[in-house]
């Protein structure tokens, strides 16, 4: 669309666009007007889009998105101090569900028995050892 408009002047708002300064562009967003290298630009011309820029050591542990008002960063790393309390939550879950399958009601008493193979199910042993509160 826009290389209709500008025709030969395109190259040049493409040259200059990195080169505006981010309060013209946040301007723009308010008036819907931007000036690039003595071009006017109007609302529907440009797409302006917020991100983050993340450090490079910080690659793959981070998640970010954006609906152009807000940048969300989130920390997608599996944290080990985090991993029992997510399999606690994994078990009251499943227990949940069996629990609303057989049209149970909360005042029902419930047991749960488990049992691991040889060398199986230590991290949620430990996790429910120490989320015992929980279930």
């Amino acid at each position: 669309m826009l290389g209709h408009k500008l025709h030969k002047d395109l190259g040049r708002v493409k040259n200059m666009l990195p080169n505006v300064p981010t309060t013209d562009v946040k301007a723009n967003i308010d008036s819907g007007k931007l000036t690039v290298d003595g071009i006017e630009l109007v609302a529907g011309d440009l797409t302006v889009q917020c991100y983050l820029k993340l450090p490079h050591t910080s690659e793959g542990q981070y998640a970010t998105h954006t609906d152009n008002d807000v940048v969300v960063r989130l920390d997608n790393q599996v944290h080990p101090e985090l991993i029992g309390e997510w399999l606690i939550r994994e078990v009251i879950n499943w227990v949940q569900k069996i629990w609303k399958k057989a049209d149970l009601q909360a005042t029902n008493d419930l047991n749960v028995y488990y049992c691991f193979e040889e060398g199986l199910g230590a991290e949620l042993q430990d996790a429910l050892k120490e989320h015992a509160e929980a279930c």
